[in-house]
């Protein structure tokens, strides 16, 4: 979990940098470097956008895997107290 909480937190800081860049280009700069830029930036945006996609779903992989151990543990542990609570068959 730690893991996807630093990619979103790279994802966001390499975001961020991208607006910030965007925010600076000098209007008077040449046609062709913007456009080059552009494209460098809108192909690194959609990169990121796909790293996001595949670490969302690792996330919701991991929570559906804990939920499944979750109910698992549930069950043993019924089992257990099952067990426990049950009268003891050589006394009867």
């Amino acid at each position: 979990m730690d893991q996807i909480e630093e990619f979103e937190q790279r994802i966001t800081l390499a975001l961020d940098k991208i607006a910030a860049h965007l925010e600076a280009v000098d209007p008077a700069a040449d046609a062709q470097n913007d456009n080059s830029a552009f494209e460098a930036l809108r192909d690194e945006n959609e990169r990121l956008k796909n790293q996001l996609r595949s670490l969302q779903s690792e996330l919701a992989q991991a929570h559906a895997d804990r939920d499944e151990e979750t109910a698992q543990v549930q069950a043993l542990y019924q089992k257990l107290a099952d067990a426990l609570n049950a009268p003891d068959r050589e006394d009867a």
